[in-house]
């Protein structure tokens, strides 16, 4: 409905349907944050805004049944949201760009190294531009890609790929996406 949830659902597919069951309320009412799957199979949600601030807020989901125990974890560098996260194959999070407190369009990149419940955080090399509401997926060989997203307030069609050497990335240029487009997804298939 457009405000901050706490709602959380597990859905079961099975014969073309999916099933919705409600599970354990998320800690905190938020939205435009990020969820990714961990290769241990925990959730991984990070940042958002409440309703009236950004926040930094982490925390870790572990999964049984239709029940999901949150625990807090290590939170991100500021506060932020309308940014991208995904999970490299080497386990690390990587997440980049957003809108950082005070409200700005942000080129930061970060790489998380989980142990436990605690995320250690590292720069990596900026994106090649200002950017929120893009997508950002690991392909199988391991590099970052990129797709549109906003700068200042201009809808872009930018295209980047990175290659991930430790905690700096090589960004070049891919292929321009058809038009400008912003606050989409993208999904890579197999």
């Amino acid at each position: 409905n457009g405000s901050p949830q706490s709602t959380v659902f597990i859905g079961t597919y099975s014969g073309g349907a999916i099933s919705w069951v409600a599970s354990n309320a998320f800690p905190i009412a938020v939205g435009y944050h990020c969820a990714t799957l961990l290769n241990d199979g925990r959730i991984f949600v990070a940042g958002g805004f409440n309703g009236s601030a950004d926040v930094s807020n982490t925390y870790f989901g572990t999964v049984s049944g239709n029940t999901i125990t949150w625990v807090a974890g290590t939170p991100l560098t500021i506060p932020l949201y309308d940014f991208a996260m995904s999970v490299l194959p080497d386990g690390r999070i990587i997440y980049s760009g957003g809108t950082g407190t005070p409200s700005s369009c942000l080129d930061f990149v970060y790489f998380g190294t989980v142990s436990g419940n605690t995320v250690s955080w590292v720069a990596g090399t900026n994106l090649p531009q200002t950017l929120i509401c893009h997508t950002q997926s690991v392909l199988s060989d391991g590099r970052v890609l990129i797709v549109c997203g906003i700068n200042n307030s201009v809808f872009e069609n930018t295209v980047y790929f990175g290659t991930v050497s430790g905690n700096s990335i090589s960004w070049a240029n891919g292929t321009s996406f058809p038009f400008a487009v912003g606050i989409h997804s993208t999904s890579i298939l197999n």
